[in-house]
């Protein structure tokens, strides 16, 4: 079999090490792309975008691109269909390989679930089409996914944090932090890769103090034993200690807390034995008196009671008090508002001081602000006071009561960084970074209370012991350099931003040429392949099917590569099913050249910086509503910045507000069809951008379907026959029901072709040309001429297919070129992307696909719907509701389509799918329907020039390869 091997540097396979070794050859091919070429320093987006509106997304994925290693360090033992067996086996071989390829024969293994926690080691099969891998666990241990990469960098325990004081601005690569004690520059050392974080834009109001004024356990038994009470909210667990040791197991203290956070209401209370941990008395309510029995049989004898009883926890102090239709309210933590900024306010306890009651944008406008200085109240327009911890403004209603409690955050009009419960988003998301006071120790600022969801991931490849050692960017000690540079631009001081680690991160792990079958996995919201505290690490060539809530799953990594790869089916049909998700904390990920089908969301951007989704073809999302258009692609969906969507063909792209705030996305050369292979009615929409999505730039896109996009813009959620829909509001939440004009403004067109208007719209008006406070103005661009690419300098290797050398670049507006495929107007490109060759010439796999004869006697058409009869069938039937089908030889029955409704009985099965007008009679005889179209993928055949290559040994990594500038 030929098979891609490269130079240690692995330069030969790496799409951006290609471009650089192949420039010249690619400029007599493609003389648009070469004329298009930046001046050598620059960036391929100089001249259209301004730096505070791009990144570096050329350093995404492994580090030189994917390497392919030669050494095989084991063998696994041909498959035995036994479960036990063949999972021992895997485990077996990964354990005793010291780096290099573990080769898994032809055949199917049956395992329950998989979990590589080693680095340097790589899973390879005989390929897609004769490796297979069939999971069957409903409780997969493995980071809730049946198959993991895994380091205990993932750990939700931290091994160490500090602050971070300064080297906050875009570029820099030497931070000063508050300590450099845990931190290595070995790589795959604990402390090698840290996390940037800081406090979200939302503030904590000022909490009403609460106390517990008694406590009394009872038990048997003349054990000396420990107690200690705990409060536990929605931000975690407070000890209310001190604990008292008394005989007998009965304790009666006394103690005060200031809760930093949440009102009694929203409070439970635990008793917990200190010396074991255990829990022996749970949901005591802390807003009263309550008690709560439960059986402890760590003390006295064997099934003993214990009786916890709180008493008294009380509310005192308000945060937030009214006098006439002035409201003050004082945050926890400073706010940094300004005189005339809008504010959100949810108090949490009493109604009245909300923001919703401000109906004209859900904000209220800062009249005054406190001055530490000279204790004072500041009303100029403008002015604010980094200390400041209170402000007013004028409200709707008077004579409101005092409240405590609640969080506000002040709209900066920029990138605004917001966890929702203020109303920024619909559903709030605290999962996604580190929770202070955190209950896992992670060693946040005393008294801190906060979401910190916005983070980069970077390694260390220095930690500076004094100026010039040992990397001549250190200046002192208390440094470290990291490899990549700072992205995002909003790092500042009030923010109280913070560096935090966990364990050691395995690097350079991947897995190639198999297929991961899932069918079996059940569970409840379970992953198929996770990629967990992985550095360097990659999928290749793998074909993943019917997973339960992801194909892959990358979670708190960095420079990792899903590329080259299909994936079909899911188990739910609902919206919580995707191809490839990016969840809790990434940065600089590379998702590229990858096939979805038959997947509501072919990738989901939960959280990633710097990161790069190119050249991906999504179809056919198989969703529980048939008629419904879903985007395929989501560019965020908690907390993702600074990422670029480039040569992507897919129905739409979708910017949500769902779970958090994004902002400075770039959506580069994509086809957006705002209609499916399936043909959709409803929420026909090529691109959707939410409220508080700020700073998009969109550029050269091809948008919309003649026909099915007949509007411009909307500012609605879920509109049909619209090619944008922009600035809608939340789905719930104060700002439910208001749109947000920012999107707008700082949103920068330029170079679109848009199916409403059918024209490229090369626009003035388009540029944001003021800026904001951490997104800067853009410049109109001096020319229409487009780079053929915003990370990539030529085609990658993996653009020669069989079916030809598709137009580089694919889409977008050229102007004077004639597209080969289906452009909808002279002067754009609107080719097939290799990806989409693939998927539209591999056959179906008829290992899986079976075609069933029909039959005309059951068949019929009424009122829109047509239904189908199977000529013969044992057993259930094997059409499923939402199945994409094919339907062949049946005259105007013939197609594509989503299957609505299955009915019959056995021997006389039907299935129904929409179908506008009557197609006549049904043909009498040969008729078939072919579910569930899988292909028979394989990436070696897809992409011939991405697998040849000369010789090498295992590679060790490419991790201290300098940024590409």
């Amino acid at each position: 079999m030929k098979r891609r091997e490269t130079s240690d540097k692995r330069q030969e396979a790496s799409p951006r090490s290609f471009a650089r070794l192949s420039t010249l050859v690619s400029c007599l091919l493609v003389l648009v792309s070469c004329l298009s070429l930046p001046a050598f320093g620059q960036y391929p987006w100089s001249g259209i975008l301004t730096s505070s509106r791009a990144a570096n997304w050329s350093i995404a994925g492994v580090w030189g691109g994917v390497p392919y290693v030669t050494t095989v360090c084991a063998t696994v033992a041909a498959p035995t269909g036994v479960e036990a067996t063949d999972t021992a086996n895997i485990n077996s071989a990964v354990s005793s390989c010291t780096g290099g390829v573990v080769m898994l024969q032809a055949g199917t293994y049956q395992v329950g679930d998989l979990q590589v926690s080693k680095s340097n080691v790589v899973l390879r099969g005989n390929g897609p089409l004769s490796t297979f891998i069939d999971f069957n666990s409903s409780s997969p241990d493995c980071a809730t996914s049946a198959f993991c990469f895994m380091g205990s960098g993932n750990s939700e325990t931290y091994a160490g944090s500090t602050s971070w004081t300064a080297g906050f601005a875009p570029g820099s690569t030497l931070l000063t932090l508050g300590s450099t004690s845990g931190l290595s520059s070995t790589l795959g050392n604990s402390g090698s890769v840290v996390t940037l974080d800081q406090r979200d834009d939302d503030a904590p109001v000022v909490p009403a103090p609460a106390s517990i004024s008694s406590v009394t356990v009872n038990t048997t038994g003349s054990s000396t034993c420990t107690y200690e009470i705990q409060a536990v909210s929605p931000w975690g667990t407070l000890e209310v200690g001190p604990s008292d040791t008394v005989t007998n197991c009965a304790v009666t203290p006394n103690n005060t807390i200031a809760w930093n956070r949440f009102a009694a209401s929203s409070m439970t209370c635990n008793l917990y034995e200190t010396v074991s941990g255990r829990e022996v008395a749970s949901g005591v309510a802390c807003g009263g008196s309550g008690t709560a029995s439960v059986t402890d049989t760590g003390q006295g004898s064997a099934g003993s009671p214990v009786a916890a009883t709180v008493v008294g926890l009380t509310e005192s102090v308000a945060s937030a008090t009214g006098s006439g239709t002035a409201a003050t309210v004082t945050t926890e933590v400073p706010d940094g508002l300004a005189v005339g900024q809008g504010v959100a306010v949810v108090t949490g306890t009493v109604a009245g001081y909300e923001s919703a009651d401000d109906t004209s944008r859900a904000l209220w406008t800062v009249s005054a602000v406190w001055n530490p200085n000279n204790s004072t109240w500041d009303t100029t327009s403008g002015d604010s006071y980094s200390a400041s911890t209170e402000f007013q403004y004028l409200e709707i209603n008077t004579g409101l009561a005092d409240s405590g409690g609640g969080e506000i955050v002040g709209d900066n009009g920029s990138l605004l960084v917001s966890y929702g419960s203020t109303g920024t988003t619909s559903e709030g998301d605290s999962g996604v970074g580190r929770v202070c006071p955190d209950s896992a120790d992670a060693q946040c600022t005393t008294g801190e209370v906060s979401y910190r969801d916005a983070q980069e991931v970077h390694k260390v490849v220095a930690v500076c012991t004094g100026a010039g050692t040992p990397a001549s960017e250190c200046q002192s000690t208390n440094q470290i350099v990291i490899g990549s540079p700072v992205v995002l631009p909003n790092w500042r001081a009030s923010q109280n931003p913070g560096v935090w680690w966990g364990g050691a991160y395995v690097i350079n792990d991947g897995i190639e040429d198999m297929t991961l079958d899932f069918k079996n996995q059940g569970g409840d919201g379970n992953g198929g392949l996770v990629f967990a505290g992985c550095y360097d690490c990659w999928a290749k060539n793998i074909r993943g099917l019917y997973a339960e809530r992801n194909n892959v799953w990358v979670q708190r990594s960095a420079h990792v590569t899903i590329e080259d790869s299909y994936f079909f089916g899911d188990q739910s049909y609902a919206s919580e099913a995707y191809g490839i998700e990016l969840y809790n904390g990434n940065s600089t990920i590379l998702v590229q050249n990858d096939i979805c089908q038959h997947i509501p969301n072919c990738i989901m951007n939960g959280t990633s910086v710097d990161s790069v989704v190119a050249y991906n073809y999504a179809a056919d999302p198989g969703y529980d509503t048939p008629d419904w258009l879903m985007p395929l692609i989501n560019a965020n969906h908690d907390f993702a910045f600074y990422d670029l969507f480039e040569g992507n063909d897919s129905a739409g792209i979708n910017i949500d507000n769902v779970h958090g705030t994004a902002g400075v996305s770039t959506l580069f050369r994509n086809r957006m069809r705002g209609q499916d292979w399936v043909s959709k009615t409803n929420s026909l929409v090529a691109l959707s951008i939410g409220a508080f999505n700020r700073g998009i730039n969109v550029v050269g896109n091809v948008l919309g379907t003649p026909g099915a996009e007949t509007s411009d813009i909307a500012d609605s959620i879920e509109p049909s026959g619209y090619v944008y829909s922009l600035n809608a509001s939340t789905e719930g939440g104060e700002y439910a029901g208001t749109t947000d004009p920012d999107v707008t403004s700082s949103l920068l067109r330029w170079g679109n072709w848009d199916a409403s208007v059918g024209a490229v719209q090369f626009s003035s008006s388009m540029i944001p040309t003021t800026g904001s406070a951490y997104i800067g103005a853009n410049a109109v661009p001096a020319n229409e001429i487009l780079p053929a690419s915003f990370f990539l300098a030529a085609p990658p290797a993996w653009w020669e297919t069989p079916w030809g050398f598709p137009a580089w670049p694919p889409i977008g507006p050229d102007p004077g070129v004639v597209s080969s495929w289906d452009a909808p107007a002279s002067g754009i490109r609107d080719d097939a992307i290799p990806a989409q060759l693939c998927w539209r010439y591999t056959p179906l796999d008829t290992s899986f696909d079976t075609a069933y004869a029909v039959a005309a006697s059951g068949s019929a058409w009424s009122s829109g719907t047509a239904t189908v009869e199977l000529s013969s069938s044992a057993g259930s039937n094997p059409i499923a509701t939402y199945d994409t089908v094919s339907v062949q030889g049946f005259g105007g029955y013939d197609g594509v389509y989503e299957v609505t409704a299955v009915g019959g009985a056995s021997g006389a099965w039907t299935f129904s799918y929409a179908l506008a007008s009557n197609p006549g009679s049904p043909s009498a005889s040969g008729a078939t329907v072919t579910d569930p179209l899988i292909r028979a993928f394989n990436a070696e055949t897809c992409y011939p020039g991405d697998f040849s290559g000369a010789a090498s040994s295992f590679i060790e990594g490419n991790e201290d390869e300098a940024p590409i500038d």
